[in-house]
């Protein structure tokens, strides 16, 4: 924690970040095996990393000249760093990176920089004695200073602070509530996609209308009382002096009460056995000591019953947003619609997936249950279509339910992807991922299209691939997974596309993230989809070299070898192998076949 969470993030503002795409700080199990890469420390960002000497310099300074007052500073920089670390003792993996939790840390060692320059410059007058020069060599000095290391930071960080043509959240949080018809409710995940949604809504007038719930919020009494007291209130069938008392030991108490018929045999059974204990069974005093999982129950959704399978979600007990989730579902009146965003994981979706039709970055709950082949959640493809498109009207913002349908009745398309094919923007790592929720519902469309008995099937899929593409260029917007840029590619290729498949693969091999398994993935793709044999020899001769002692490297090159009549090549290859591992009875018996065939 200290190393990776704090000395890291340390020298990232007083030495220098590593970019994203070069990570080269190792992630590793017990035994050595790599769990992730993360963005490390770049010694050379700044030229000199003078902003960590001179705050070096400065403690030594600052306590020479003044212990008490050194000692304050020091109290501070501990405080808001390392004793952090301790108190809070974070796990690990963080869902993003936590640098900013340390700031005040970093202030107070800026406090030592400005002292460590303070020092040179007293060290100099003392040295100097003559008054007027040693204000020229301490002028000159300044200037030095500025322009080699504050000056030097902005102009190298500038880019990827400056937030200017960064239309991200604004769009987001407008797409996700657009994508909810008229008076709807949506539950939420997190921050990302809950804050910039209430913005919209409290602070520029954007549907208001639309409820947004956030599920880690719902865990709490005042929230819920929120949720059905204020506008637009929810009709929640709970009294307020109740709703301050429900815990997860009531909440799921209630949730077996209302809509299972387990609840009533296991409260027998909890009864008789307190009795026997001559105790008196008190669900809040003793809560459900009994193992359950795996029990139906039925909820209504504008009077059409849900069944739906439950299983305790924190040790023996539901949590309080899975028991609200429920109730709102069961109170809600006919005319307003229930959403989750897409960025709700199924483990927060109380066994509803085969309920859920996907509409574009919400998940829309039906009464409709998918069949057992179907995949959940299933496609709404007519409203993903054209939820997903981009308006054609920029200056038309949609602020009201009579302006969605306005929107819906007059123009092709929905939501705002602006500045997001403009290379000029930064877009950071998180963003990134989060484009990737725009770019799930065009590659689910076009896999439907692909596969469908559509006699324009294929060309649709191309379309759909083509207009993401328009809209979230690779080259601006990369996209975090090479294995799933290399998929995108092949749905291209089965499309009838294969150029596009090539373009892909070419634009990955000039990536500094790509591991050996990534480059040999690319190799076989050239192998077994496009035929393409002397780029795949290319790459394993490449990984050969770098990777000398991998028989399955030597094997695609005897294969790629083979593919087009270079049988000796392939028999060398074979032979230098044996060289280093004289045992292996398969390469053997590859030669032997191969000599048959020269």
């Amino acid at each position: 924690q200290f190393k990776e969470m704090y000395f890291r993030y340390f020298l990232w503002q007083f030495a220098g970040k590593e970019s994203y795409m070069d990570r080269s700080w190792e992630v590793k199990k017990l035994d050595g095996s790599l769990i992730k890469k993360l963005q490390g420390i770049d010694w050379t960002r700044y030229g000199i990393p003078l902003a960590l000497l001179f705050g070096l310099g400065g403690i030594g300074h600052h306590f020479y000249r003044d212990k008490k007052r050194a000692l304050a500073v020091l109290s501070l920089f501990l405080a808001t760093g390392l004793m952090i670390i301790v108190y809070l003792n974070q796990y690990d993996p963080q869902p993003r990176e936590r640098d900013y939790s340390y700031v005040g840390s970093f202030f107070a060692f800026s406090i030592w920089i400005s002292i460590g320059v303070s020092g040179l410059l007293e060290r100099i007058r003392e040295f100097v004695k003559n008054n007027r020069i040693s204000k020229i060599i301490n002028s000159i000095i300044l200037v030095v200073i500025f322009f080699s290391m504050p000056f030097t930071m902005m102009i190298k960080d500038f880019h990827e602070h400056n937030r200017s043509g960064n239309y991200v959240a604004w769009d987001y949080a407008y797409n996700l509530l657009n994508s909810c018809e008229p008076n709807g409710i949506l539950f939420t995940n997190g921050d990302n996609d809950t804050f910039p949604l209430w913005y919209l809504q409290e602070v520029e007038a954007v549907r208001k209308d639309v409820r947004v719930v956030n599920l880690s919020l719902l865990n709490t009494p005042w929230y819920i009382e929120q949720l059905k007291n204020q506008e637009p209130k929810i009709p929640l069938d709970l009294k307020d002096s109740h709703i301050s008392q429900i815990d997860p030991i009531i909440g799921t108490g209630l949730t077996l009460e209302k809509w299972t018929s387990d609840w009533k045999g296991m409260k027998s059974q909890l009864i008789e056995y307190f009795g026997k204990r001559q105790l008196r069974y008190n669900i809040r005093e003793h809560g459900i000591p009994m193992e359950w999982s795996n029990i139906e129950a039925s909820v209504y959704l504008y009077d059409d019953p849900l069944s739906i399978n439950l299983k305790p979600t924190i040790s023996n007990y539901l949590r309080v947003q899975d028991f609200m989730i429920l109730e709102i579902i069961d109170d809600i009146e006919k005319g307003r619609p229930i959403y989750f965003a897409v960025t709700v994981s199924p483990s927060n979706r109380v066994g509803l997936d085969k309920y859920l039709e996907m509409e574009g970055l919400v998940y829309r709950i039906t009464s409709k249950e998918s069949s057992p082949n179907d995949i959940s959640p299933r496609l709404n493809v007519p409203k993903m279509r054209r939820n997903i498109m981009e308006t054609n009207k920029f200056d038309f913002i949609i602020r009201t339910p009579e302006d969605y349908n306005f929107q819906l009745s007059n123009n092709e398309g929905l939501y705002r992807y602006f500045n997001l094919d403009n290379k000029d923007v930064y877009f950071n790592s998180n963003i990134q991922r989060l484009i990737q929720n725009y770019r799930s519902g065009f590659l689910q469309l076009g896999l439907n299209e692909l596969y469908s008995t559509e006699v324009k099937g294929k060309q649709n899929t191309i379309d759909l691939l083509k207009k993401m593409d328009k809209y979230f260029p690779p080259d601006v917007i990369p996209i975090s997974e090479p294995e799933l840029d290399i998929q995108i590619g092949r749905i291209y290729a089965q499309a009838g596309d294969t150029l596009a498949l090539k373009d892909r693969l070419n634009s990955l091999q000039l990536r500094s993230d790509l591991d050996l398994e990534t480059y040999f993935y690319i190799g076989q793709v050239y192998i077994n989809e496009l035929s393409d044999y002397n780029s795949a020899i290319e790459i394993f001769s490449d990984l050969k070299i770098e990777y000398p002692f991998i028989s399955d490297i030597r094997y695609a090159l005897v294969q790629a070898y083979s593919q087009i009549d270079l049988i000796n090549e392939a028999i060398e290859e074979l032979e230098e192998w044996l060289m280093i591992d004289p045992s292996d009875e398969k390469a053997k018996q590859m030669i032997d076949f191969l000599k048959t065939q020269a």
